[in-house]
């Protein structure tokens, strides 16, 4: 079945039943200007226009619709044969879709891409529905595709062992650290692919390696280069090369790992701010790519600073969150234009 909507009203028609329709609307208007001619040679000239004039935008406005009511429908079709959905779920996906397209910026057509692109990343079909929402938002506020920001989520999701229930706990963590440092939430996408595995395997929340991501931003490390230090910090400490070693034996440290297996990265910056050598054990023990960003962590704890915590704080701050922020970007005139043309084509 084809979907037209005209002013939000959605209409469940077939492609036949919509021919039928136009030719029928078509036909009516050449009786109206048929009746003009009859009126004399003015009559007749308005006639004629008035034909040419409504039966062209009408046929126009027909293909466009019948278009993308099939471009939807083609949508679906790959979604079903992904998720192999079928009955109420394949129609709970169909309507998901429907609902996005006719409640936020993006069009039906677009959201259908999106749990096409969440499916694919392994996400199943109810998963991929509640993990939607969260979706569109981080992609408003990233300006980024949903395709793109699709298999972010999927990835983020997976390499922390969290359910798709999570969606929203993850664009919130992301959006809170973009809004707290300089960089923003595509970069720290991109950190995460190099760095989620190895801080999830030593016990590193989403929120802890946001935070963490946002402070090499703003010392100018981002993006790949910030996944990359991260990476080689959790390595250093969970893995402690000789240089790091001798740098632990130094201040007294067995191991940077609490009781609950997970690091704390207070300790860590005080301990190191705390030796004869600052700066020289930091780049000692952390190496070339990581051993800048450390120190500057170190310098900040050095001089009485709480980086650290205050950038853990700002990751928990409730008032912040990705639905706000996505809200906040699509206020105004351009906001409310989209979800019009999104609506009519629902």
């Amino acid at each position: 079945m084809g979907i037209i909507a005209v002013l939000g009203v959605k209409v469940d028609i077939d492609q036949g039943q919509a021919d039928q329709v136009f030719t029928r609307l078509s036909d009516k208007v050449e009786e109206v200007g048929n009746s003009f001619s009859k009126l004399g040679a003015l009559g007749k000239s308005l006639g004629a226009g008035l034909t040419q004039n409504l039966t062209a935008p009408i046929t126009l406005i027909g293909g466009a619709v019948l278009k993308l009511s099939a471009d939807f429908e083609r949508a679906m079709n790959r979604i079903a044969a992904v998720t192999q959905s079928t009955g109420d779920e394949f129609d709970l996906l169909r309507d998901t879709a429907l609902d996005m397209g006719a409640t936020t910026q993006y069009s039906a057509l677009q959201a259908a891409g999106a749990l096409e692109e969440l499916a694919k990343a392994g996400l199943k079909a109810p998963d991929a529905i509640a993990a939607l929402p969260a979706v569109l938002d981080l992609a408003t506020i990233s300006g980024k595709g949903l395709a793109v920001t699709a298999t972010q989520m999927a990835d983020t999701l997976t390499q922390f062992g969290l359910a798709s229930t999570d969606a929203v706990r993850v664009a919130d963590a992301l959006a809170r650290a973009a809004n707290a440092s300089t960089i923003d939430v595509h970069d720290l996408g991109q950190s995460f692919k190099y760095a989620s595995i190895y801080a999830s395997a030593f016990g590193l929340s989403i929120e802890d390696t946001a935070a963490m991501v946002a402070l090499f931003g703003n010392v100018g490390v981002k993006a790949e280069m910030a996944g990359t230090a991260l990476r080689n910090v959790i390595d250093q400490l969970v893995n402690p090369s000789k240089k790091m070693a001798t740098v632990m034996k130094e201040l007294g440290v067995e191991t940077w790992r609490t009781k609950e297996n997970s690091i704390d990265f207070v300790d860590v910056m005080k301990r190191f701010a705390a030796s004869t050598d600052p700066v020289g054990n930091a780049m000692e023990a952390f190496g070339k790519r990581a051993g800048p960003v450390m120190v500057k962590l170190v310098q900040d704890a050095l001089a009485g600073g709480h980086a650290w915590e205050e950038m853990a704080a700002k990751l928990k701050d409730t008032s912040v969150t990705a639905a706000g922020v996505a809200d906040k970007m699509n206020e105004g005139l351009i906001g409310t234009l989209i979800r019009l043309k999104n609506i009519a084509q629902t």
